[in-house]
């Protein structure tokens, strides 16, 4: 068991991110950012998936 207060980490990898930014119930609303949002986790990626999601936010 882990104590309360505890930030527990969760690699995120390409493919997973992929498919999470796809499911979406509307343009505002994407699984991704539900996720994101989980209390009590803090999420890490590699450098290289945050640069690529920074360039679909310019499109």
């Amino acid at each position: 068991m882990r104590p309360m207060g505890k930030t527990k980490c969760a690699l995120l990898d390409t493919d997973f991110i992929s498919k999470l930014h796809i499911i979406r119930k509307d343009d505002e609303n994407r699984l991704i950012d539900r996720v994101l949002e989980l209390p009590g986790y803090q999420f890490v990626c590699h450098e290289q998936i945050a640069i690529e999601l920074g360039r679909q936010e310019l499109v």
